[in-house]
């Protein structure tokens, strides 16, 4: 599989998958984000095909708290979808993200959504354990 590289919103590179960001390529509906031992996948959860990998340093992430794992999910999975690699804006790093899963069991008001090129990004769930992070991530074009 090749790779082009594309800064993102912060002059950072990140690999995806060539022709993958194309606006005419239909997108999945589900991505996995998981993150062990610093480095960040992004899987397409149709096909089990992984659609990119970076790390916490080039996210500038030095401790990587629950809400940080949730802001870097929706900001990596927003740029590789939709970004072309990158990001115009990002989750504003001082709200609180809140999933899907968050709002149904009445723990949250409201749940944290990112567009990117007019596709929307919603958390739906998130987990961790053993060292191992783990989120749904769904769009919404």
């Amino acid at each position: 599989m090749s790779f082009a590289m594309c800064p993102d919103a912060e002059g950072q590179r990140l690999a995806l998958p060539e022709g993958q960001a194309d606006s005419r390529t239909p997108l999945p509906v589900q991505f996995r984000v998981s993150v062990e031992k610093g480095i960040i996948t992004l899987t397409d959860v149709n096909s089990g095909k992984v659609m990119g990998r970076t790390t916490f340093e080039r996210w500038g992430v030095i401790t990587p708290t629950q809400d940080k794992l949730r802001h870097v999910a929706l900001d990596v999975t927003a740029a590789v979808v939709a970004g072309n690699g990158s990001r115009e804006r990002i989750v504003n790093p001082l709200h609180k993200v809140y999933t899907v899963a968050d709002r149904k069991k009445s723990k949250a008001a409201y749940v944290t959504m990112t567009l990117e090129h007019d596709v929307a990004f919603v958390l739906s769930s998130d987990t961790q354990t053993n060292g191992r992070y783990e989120a749904l991530i769904e769009n919404r074009p």
